[in-house]
């Protein structure tokens, strides 16, 4: 519901663009954590409901990675996506990455992740980025090294450390 929420939002933007004063081909998504998941999967329709670019800050574009670790909060998270427990098949509908054309072909996009996230790893970023080829903003997902106090899962604090690549991307694409 929460992607199909979005595609009716970028459709009505796209509408209003004249009197919001924005181009209607130049609307760049942002989600951090799930929300950089959605963001994936919104650049991955196809139509007048697909993203034109996207910036995920550390978000799990592959959710049938096995080799994530499995956070205590994580299988009621999946549950309460997928009201209940999710099969191999709805893991993967709902992997951005596993939808990247294997041409590479897609919107281009910024990752931008924390290296010692323990939530989502930052591994799940370097791998979409890497099956993506071009379409990866600056050829690679932007690691950041938090101090060890810091969150490394903070959108805000990994947004700050980052801006003024997601303001060349911005300006990019």
């Amino acid at each position: 519901a929460a992607l199909d929420d979005l595609q009716v939002m970028l459709r009505q933007l796209r509408a209003q663009a004249a009197p919001l004063r924005i181009d209607a081909h130049r609307i760049a998504v942002l989600g951090a954590s799930a929300g950089g998941q959605l963001a994936g999967l919104l650049a991955a329709r196809v139509g007048d409901g697909q993203a034109d670019a996207v910036i995920s800050v550390a978000g799990p574009w592959n959710l049938t990675d096995t080799s994530m670790p499995a956070p205590a909060a994580a299988p009621g998270i999946l549950r309460n996506l997928f009201g209940g427990p999710p099969t191999a098949q709805q893991l993967a509908a709902e992997s951005p990455t596993l939808l990247v054309p294997a041409d590479g072909s897609f919107v281009p996009t910024l990752f931008i992740h924390g290296a010692a996230d323990t939530l989502v790893p930052a591994s799940q970023s370097i791998q979409a980025c890497a099956r993506m080829g071009r379409a990866c903003a600056f050829g690679r997902a932007l690691i950041v090294d938090t101090s060890p106090r810091a969150n490394a899962h903070d959108a805000m604090l990994l947004l700050q450390s980052r801006w003024d690549d997601v303001v060349r991307f911005m300006a990019a694409f």
